[in-house]
Order: C-alpha cells, then structure tokens, then sequence
C-alpha cells in the first residue's frame, strides 16, 4: 500500500540492502525547542541491525540576568530491525540504549542543574517510514531508568546560592523522538 504513496516504500531486495548502509539524523522535536541534534546510524544488513550515536548540544545565556537554558548530553542506542521490509532502516525496530546528559535551567529566578550529570539506560520501539528515496521519518519512544544527582539554586548577589541538593532516580517513558533521516550519496550508492 505505501509502494503507491512513497517511491521509496517500493526497495530493493534484501540482496541490495544487505551491505552497511549509514545515515545522518536529526530529531525534529529537539530542534523546535531550540536544542540542536545531529546524530549518525549504521545499517548492518545481513544482520539486520543498527548502531545510533546521537547528541545534543545547547548553550544559551544571559550572564547579566543569570539565564540559562543549557543541555547537553548523548545516547548509544542499538536497534534490531523486525518485520518483512527489505530496505535499510525501513519498518519496526525495537532496541536497547545508554545515555548521559547534564542541564542548566534558569530563567531569571530560581534555577535547577545536574552538576555531575544524568545518566540513564532502558528499551526501545519504533518506527521507520520513507518519505522520499533517501529521506525517511523515524518515530521512537524510549522507556527506561535515569537516575543524577539535581542541585536547586537561586542567583543572589552576583552569585549562586545552593538551597537543595537530592539524588534522583525515575522510572517510566524516557524520550520521544520524531527523527528526520538522510542517506547521503548518489546514484546507487548508500541508497537504502
């Protein structure tokens, strides 16, 4: 049915796809809230088998009024891709990922932060559809445990003042991503 819709749904035989095949990414939903993503896949065919690294960076302040809006971090995620699809990348995944991140946010008054970082570790599924030849939309959720240590703070005369520290942990969905992907290269090459 998607054949119709999507030339790309229409593939390559498993044959085709069967060699790496790698991908640049970047979660749409990161950038609408002005936190750039850039990530990398690798497509292992035969196995039917993926490697993403994907990262955030994000460093917007106001030193005069104390602003912060800072994130920072990445995540290892391996995914193992299911169903009948015969192209790269294309279809159901489920996987398992790391990650690790800290954070500044303060927007003039009271503020949080992750001094040593936030780690966590879980599962995930999710979903691949091309939209074009090269160009597909992936749909992921993540669920799984983070745990960091979280200090709370207030700006006060030029300085930082402490008002709470407390070790965090927490269990439950993790990350949902609408993730824009592209296999660069022409003609036959890196094509999935």
């Amino acid at each position: 049915m998607l054949a119709g819709i999507f030339p790309a749904a229409r593939g390559a035989s498993f044959d085709d796809a069967s060699g790496i095949r790698w991908a640049l990414k970047t979660n749409l939903l990161h950038d609408v809230v002005i936190t750039p993503d850039v990530g990398a896949e690798l497509w292992f065919g035969k196995e039917r088998v993926s490697v993403a690294l994907e990262s955030v960076w994000a460093w917007w302040s106001r030193d005069a009024r104390h602003q912060y809006w800072r994130v920072r971090g990445g995540w290892l995620e391996v995914r193992r891709w299911v169903g009948s699809n015969k192209t790269a990348m294309e279809g159901h995944h489920v996987g398992i990922y790391g990650s690790m991140l800290d954070f500044d946010f303060e927007f003039g008054g009271p503020g949080v932060r992750s001094p040593r970082g936030v780690w966590g570790a879980g599962l995930s599924y999710g979903y691949s559809l091309p939209v074009s030849p090269r160009l597909h939309l992936d749909f992921n959720l993540r669920v799984g445990y983070s745990r960091g240590d979280i200090l709370k703070y207030k700006p006060q005369c030029g300085t930082y003042v402490c008002t709470g520290r407390r070790d965090w942990s927490y269990f439950g969905p993790a990350a949902v991503e609408v993730t824009l992907v592209w296999f660069p290269g022409r003609g036959a090459k890196n094509r999935p």
